[in-house]
């Protein structure tokens, strides 16, 4: 693994990130918290603090359009929201970003697209979606940030940008990102390329 340091305080401050973007590797169909691997179309992130991590989900934001998927996965309080807030802001809203935890989905207007914020936790069955417009909601006007979609992760189509967050004992936070879909591995290997570029 080629591991790069980057010291741009205003971006991310002291990250490191495996620069062997692996496009060319066959595709990994599944990931899961247990077998976090390089596959085709992923890339990992380090980042020390909160904030470091909520500049790197920013670089993010000018690759987003309407009808795109963010599959956020990792523990209670891995950093999910953190990223969500980094990226919202990115794009323009002034609003506190929060856990949508007991609204289900929060929206986000911002300078283009909206940005719909959904937390799965609390829901069981599929049915539960359309409860809240789920499938609407996603295949709209907006980017769709998803907490806890790996519960219904057939619900999500196949062309979805998968972020993994997963933290030590010294509260670093190591970051996967993983394509499923020729959509989503442009956006990847468009943010990727943003920042090797700091």
């Amino acid at each position: 693994m080629v591991l790069s340091r980057y010291n741009d305080i205003n971006a991310v401050q002291g990250g490191y990130v495996d620069t062997s973007y692996t496009s060319e590797q066959p595709r990994c169909n599944e990931l899961n918290s247990n077998d976090i691997q390089t596959c085709a179309d992923t890339w990992n992130v380090q980042c020390s603090s909160a904030k470091q991590l909520q500049n790197v989900a920013a670089l993010l934001a000018p690759y987003v359009q309407a009808g795109d998927i963010i599959l956020l996965e990792g523990d209670l309080g891995a950093g999910k929201t953190c990223f969500t807030q980094g990226l919202a802001h990115a794009m323009g809203t002034h609003d506190d970003v929060v856990s949508p935890t007991f609204n289900l989905l929060l929206s986000y207007a911002t300078h283009g697209i909206p940005l719909y914020h959904f937390d799965l936790y609390r829901l069981d069955t599929y049915e539960q979606l359309d409860d809240i417009a789920f499938y609407e909601t996603i295949e709209g006007d907006g980017v769709s940030c998803i907490e806890w979609g790996e519960k219904f992760i057939d619900a999500l189509g196949d062309d979805i940008l998968r972020v993994y967050i997963s933290v030590d004992e010294q509260q670093n936070r190591q970051v996967h990102i993983q394509a499923t879909g020729a959509r989503s591995a442009h956006v990847s290997k468009s943010w990727h390329d943003a920042y090797t570029q700091l």
